[in-house]
């Protein structure tokens, strides 16, 4: 069922550095032959080497020096571009489909519904 305010998150952005490997390894894992995002297939594909690159610097950014780190930062934001455009991509070839969206690896928009406010109260007795 199609909601268009179903769509992909870009909750991933604040993740630690280990949580966003994770990520990324989830949605390279996701979208790679996903026949709902046929769009994305090719970004799916530069995702791989970017993560690589990416994992390679971890261990030697903690505690490393500020060259190293700096290395990994440059790495995880160019990273973090193309898991962008990748949302992006979703968002369009999923348009609102909830079941589409959940097999992409990204985290999607929640679609519980807000409570209707509980009555005003007017009157209070003791008792």
């Amino acid at each position: 069922m199609s909601n268009p305010n179903t769509r992909a998150l870009l909750s991933f952005a604040s993740a630690s550095d280990a949580n966003f490997s994770t990520f990324t390894t989830g949605v390279i894992d996701d979208l790679t032959g996903n026949p709902y995002f046929a769009g994305a297939q090719s970004l799916a594909a530069q995702l791989v080497p970017a993560s690589a690159d990416f994992n390679k610097l971890l261990p030697d950014a903690k505690g490393g020096s500020r060259v190293q780190i700096e290395a990994k930062n440059v790495a995880r934001a160019a990273l973090t571009e193309l898991l962008r455009e990748g949302c992006r991509l979703v968002n369009v070839d999923a348009n609102g489909d909830r079941l589409k969206l959940l097999t992409s690896g990204y985290a999607i928009t929640s679609d519980y519904k807000k409570s209707a406010a509980p009555a005003s109260v007017h009157a209070l007795q003791a008792a």
